[in-house]
């Protein structure tokens, strides 16, 4: 099994922290706190979805990286 790396564990808990945060929450409070929880939740699965065969067929340069 492939060892996960800290710090997508830290985003993953921080993604799981902002949605727990909506619990009770209403109207605007809710919707701001929904943005959070999604911002963090897309940062936590970037970088799950940005394999390097992905990155190259979107025409990244691998030698400036």
């Amino acid at each position: 099994m492939a060892e996960v790396p800290d710090e997508l564990i830290k985003l993953e808990r921080s993604a799981e922290e902002e949605r727990a945060k909506l619990a009770g929450l209403t109207g605007d409070d809710y919707d701001a706190q929904w943005r959070r929880w999604r911002e963090a939740s897309e940062r936590c699965r970037r970088p799950s979805r940005c394999t390097p065969r992905r990155r190259a067929s979107a025409g990244t340069n691998w030698s400036r990286l």
